[in-house]
């Protein structure tokens, strides 16, 4: 008699080989698999700490040198802009195209900025995808490591969903603003005027500015708009909106860490317009231009056409 023990492939539950759930033959094709699952969990989680640990000594050590230069400003955030992709299983896993493109689309706007890659979690209902998600995140981890500059990436073994991921980024995000983009939302090629559009956000004439997905504003989103025409701020043009979306945006750090705190309970595990589109609009109907202040929303709306980005149906 073979007393065989799955203590450890089994999460701690001891199998015997001669059980009558378990012949030899599927006993070696469950071990198989979960060595294979356990494999890929733990070298990509090691992968993305080590990639995240030397970010961080990176920046650590410049900070100790800034340190010693007069007027320093260490521990305080710095003029910039740091992106937040956030990701999570989808149909097309392991293909990594997608994401691949929402990137190269920020590196070619922005080319030095930091960018944090999310992992979400695989919800119990998404078993199914793991395995094809894991290579996923192989993949990526090794173009964060070796193909792009700057690009680091956060694990999450359980599933946090947008807001807690979010505030989990914003810990470690150094920049006084911040790019949202999500992994099937990349931005055009065309020109957006990115000097003049921090100029809002740091004078307080903004607190986001988001990038249309369309050529023009729809009819059915008109109510949403507060300016019939756009107005001309810093020279360049945009319309003040009610209309939160996820769609990308840009906008001040604080602003962001501010309404996850005040409209998101601590263990909030949902999509951040489901549930900003309400407040914003709630606040503009009770309150009028006070409420809208509270957020201060905006579209880039340059001359012709507005599209700044688009859609690759990732969940299509």
């Amino acid at each position: 008699r073979i007393n065989i023990t799955l203590h450890w492939l089994l999460g701690g539950k001891r199998q015997e080989a001669n059980s009558p759930n378990i012949n030899s033959h599927n006993l070696c094709q469950h071990r198989s698999a979960t060595t294979r699952r356990r494999f890929a969990d733990n070298s990509n989680k090691i992968f993305a700490w080590w990639q995240m640990y030397k970010r961080n000594l990176r920046k650590n050590l410049l900070d100790d040198f800034n340190s010693l230069l007069p007027g320093n400003t260490v521990g305080e955030k710095g003029p910039g802009v740091t992106a937040i992709i956030p990701t999570s299983p989808i149909a097309s896993n392991p293909d990594t195209s997608l994401i691949e493109e929402a990137v190269e689309s920020i590196r070619h706007h922005l080319p030095d900025c930091e960018i944090i890659i999310t992992f979400d979690g695989v919800r119990e209902e998404q078993a199914d995808m793991k395995d094809d998600y894991d290579e996923f995140k192989r993949k990526v981890l090794w173009m964060c490591n070796k193909k792009w500059k700057n690009v680091v990436p956060m694990l999450f073994e359980e599933h946090l969903h947008q807001v807690a991921m979010c505030r989990e980024a914003l810990k470690v995000v150094r920049t006084d603003k911040i790019l949202y983009m999500e992994h099937d939302t990349p931005l055009t090629k065309d020109p957006i005027e990115w000097e003049a559009i921090m100029k809002m956000l740091d004078t307080g004439q903004a607190d986001l500015m988001r990038f249309h997905f369309e050529a023009y504003i729809p009819g059915e989103h008109q109510e949403m708009m507060l300016d019939d025409e756009p107005q001309e701020i810093e020279g360049i043009k945009a319309v003040r909106t009610i209309q939160w979306s996820q769609r990308p945006h840009i906008a001040n750090t604080e602003f962001y860490n501010a309404i996850l705190r005040d409209y998101f309970s601590p263990e909030a595990r949902t999509f951040i317009e489901d549930k900003m589109h309400g407040v914003v609009i709630s606040a503009y109907k009770k309150q009028q231009m006070t409420g809208w202040n509270k957020f201060k929303l905006w579209i880039y709306h340059p001359d012709g056409n507005i599209k700044r980005s688009y859609h690759t149906d990732g969940r299509g």
